[in-house]
């Protein structure tokens, strides 16, 4: 009977020491999509589930600058149903073919713009000063509604098969504060060949910003120092650490790095 009884706890002892380290390896578990040559890896902590989806586009006629080119979304979520909108989900890439822009405001220009700063190794920097003026705009596809009104820790990003940008921007009709969530992180890219453009976006927060207006707000003042205050906010963002943001900026960034084209 002690010997039953001993091995018994014996095997209860050792099936509580692995479970530790089964958790530990399902919370560290990646996972791979790959669709039509695009493929990228993202850990299984920052979303559970993708969406991968065709739009065929608009008429090139279609709007003024908003008609949408034709791509392949993925949209990173969690909980069913799946969002539609990239800012209602964890985010998404958007993979475009460049010979489709033909006939399209603004997406040549957004990509000739693009490359220009990759092959020029431009001095980001002088795009992440206060201002809205359109001439400070980072390239960002596809076309909203609003206007550009901050770009901070802007950095050149390269992987085997993808040359691009990334930044934290926030998009705007107005002159409004900054919250903990206006921002989004985005990555304007081109494969090496010039085939493929990608264009990402992922919803982030930060606690260096209020949750919501204060009551004591006063919007005449506010606008007059307008150009100060995005300068100041640029600074703030800038001197933040990656985890001072949800997600981490170092997990998006280590996504980002696993983009590949295969034929």
């Amino acid at each position: 009977m002690k010997i039953k009884i001993t091995l018994i706890l014996f095997a209860l002892l050792l099936a509580l020491s692995v479970l530790p380290a089964l958790a530990q390896d399902d919370a560290a578990q990646s996972h791979t999509v790959s669709y039509d040559g695009f493929s990228f890896t993202f850990d299984s902590a920052f979303a559970s589930n993708v969406n991968i989806t065709q739009y065929a586009g608009d008429p090139a006629e279609f709007g003024v600058g908003f008609a949408e080119v034709q791509h392949t979304a993925f949209t990173f979520y969690d909980q069913f149903p799946a969002p539609e909108s990239w800012f209602d989900a964890k985010g998404g890439i958007r993979v475009y073919n460049t010979a489709d822009f033909a006939g399209y405001e603004a997406y040549p220009e957004r990509l000739a713009q693009l490359q220009t700063l990759i092959a020029e190794q431009s001095d980001l920097s002088q795009f992440m000063i206060g201002g809205t003026e359109s001439e400070l705009a980072l390239p960002f596809l596809p076309t909203l509604a609003a206007a550009q009104v901050i770009r901070a820790r802007a950095q050149v990003v390269e992987t085997e098969d993808v040359m691009g940008i990334s930044y934290i921007s926030i998009y705007q009709q107005a002159q409004e504060p900054f919250l903990a969530n206006s921002f989004f992180y985005t990555f304007q890219g081109v494969s090496k060949d010039g085939v493929h453009y990608i264009s990402v976006l992922f919803p982030v927060t930060t606690t260096y910003f209020p949750t919501e207006i204060g009551a004591d707000f006063n919007m005449e003042s506010f606008q007059a120092g307008f150009v100060d205050y995005v300068g100041e906010s640029i600074a703030t963002l800038n001197a933040a650490a990656p985890e001072d943001f949800t997600p981490s900026l170092a997990t998006l960034d280590a996504l980002i790095a696993t983009f590949a084209f295969r034929q």
